[in-house]
């Protein structure tokens, strides 16, 4: 669902671009030609994605919702298309405001795209594990995070032996393996390996 939400939302990001800028050339030449100013301009582009998203919203929401099989309650519904609702208004908003602050869709596509990953990282779809406060000790939250996660500090060694033993553990219920490998000697400029 997470993963639904934001390739949805970057896929708006990515598609109203164009569009936009094609709007841009043509309000410059309304704007010389005196039709209107700026700020009813802005005012319609932002108003006018409204019903859109709003639409794209309720699909999306009724097919997800009853493909996942969420609990049938009204409020937990329309939180839920609440939700998706301002997400993809964002991303929308997001990627008409990266083509105003650019000379063009091209440069706008690549400066959106530098932040997709901040937006994923800062999303808190990863909440780190609560940490007393006399655990820090002087250190960072950040310090903590990483020493908390014991997979950024492994050695090579320890995190082959521990999937050797998480594979152990699931094939042992399959079919029995020998608990080490013959060690693999390689004999060849092919990389195929012999076992001995």
């Amino acid at each position: 669902m997470y993963a639904a939400v934001i390739f949805v939302g970057i896929n708006n990001c990515q598609t109203v671009q164009p569009i936009v800028a094609i709007e841009r050339t043509v309000f410059y030449r309304e704007r010389a030609a005196g039709m209107y100013a700026p700020l009813p301009y802005a005012l319609a582009q932002v108003l006018i994605e409204v019903p859109f998203v709003l639409f794209q919203t309720l699909y999306y929401s009724l097919l997800v919702d009853a493909m996942v099989g969420f609990p049938r309650k009204v409020e937990k519904f329309f939180w839920f298309v609440f939700v998706s609702f301002f997400s993809f208004l964002y991303f929308t908003y997001y990627g008409m405001m990266a083509v105003s602050i650019t000379p063009n869709h091209q440069v706008a596509s690549i400066f959106a795209a530098a932040f997709y990953g901040i937006f994923n990282l800062f999303s808190g779809f990863v909440i780190p594990r609560p940490v007393e406060f006399n655990e820090l000790e002087g250190g960072s939250m950040l310090t903590t995070t990483i020493a908390w996660d014991n997979a950024l500090s492994w050695s090579w060694e320890n995190a082959m032996s521990a999937l050797q033993e998480t594979l152990y553990k699931v094939s042992s219920s399959i079919v029995k393996f020998p608990k080490q490998a013959p060690p693999a000697l390689i004999l060849s400029s092919h990389n195929i390996p012999t076992y001995h």
